[in-house]
């Protein structure tokens, strides 16, 4: 982890404690524990504002305020292994349509809890999840649905995945890049 401010030690050290705690934890394991535990509200419950006092964007706050304690304890972690970006080389044959608009994660469930997502602004298969042990893993994939109306013309998208289970709320971020793609006009 690098940065020009103080999150950055702070968060290495975060990391260090968290790969203390966990072991046979990838880097990936560790990051996503940090990110989906964030709080995205401040101290005294209200949403995290930008310098003009509006709320905050992802840009402005990224994953939230980190929270060491529930990073430690996330309940479920999204965890990449090499092969998992394999679908996403030109070889394989996919549009560049199907592409852009899916992504598959591989989860790991490191609590004795049953999950099943709440699914808000996007297709989630499988639209459940059970695991019957620690460390099992699960495949999910995400396609994001671009919906007309009043936003239909912002560059970015943004929202959130809450996966809720007992005392468990991982939450996964979605910043998807909308792309126009003109089509030239034949002047015949």
């Amino acid at each position: 982890m690098w940065g020009t401010s103080m999150s950055s030690p702070h968060l290495g050290g975060i990391a260090a404690l968290l790969k203390n705690s966990h072991p046979h934890w990838s880097l990936v394991a560790i990051k996503s524990a940090i990110m989906t535990t964030a709080d995205v509200v401040d101290h005294g419950g209200k949403p995290i504002v930008d310098e003009n006092h509006s709320p905050a964007d992802f840009f402005a706050i990224g994953a939230g305020h980190v929270n060491p304690s529930k990073a430690n304890d996330p309940g479920l972690v999204y965890d990449v292994q090499p092969d998992d970006y394999s679908p996403y080389l030109c070889g394989l044959k996919y549009t560049d349509k199907q592409v852009e608009t899916r992504t598959q994660r591989t989860v790991v469930m490191c609590s004795q809890v049953k999950s099943i997502p709440e699914i808000q602004e996007m297709r989630v298969r499988p639209k459940r999840l059970v695991f019957t042990k620690v460390n099992q893993k699960a495949t999910v994939e995400f396609m994001p649905q671009r919906k007309a109306g009043k936003d239909s013309n912002k560059q970015f998208s943004e929202g959130h995945l809450k996966w809720v289970s007992g005392k468990y709320s991982v939450r996964k971020y979605n910043l998807c890049h909308i792309c126009m793609k003109f089509v030239p006009v034949s002047p015949y």
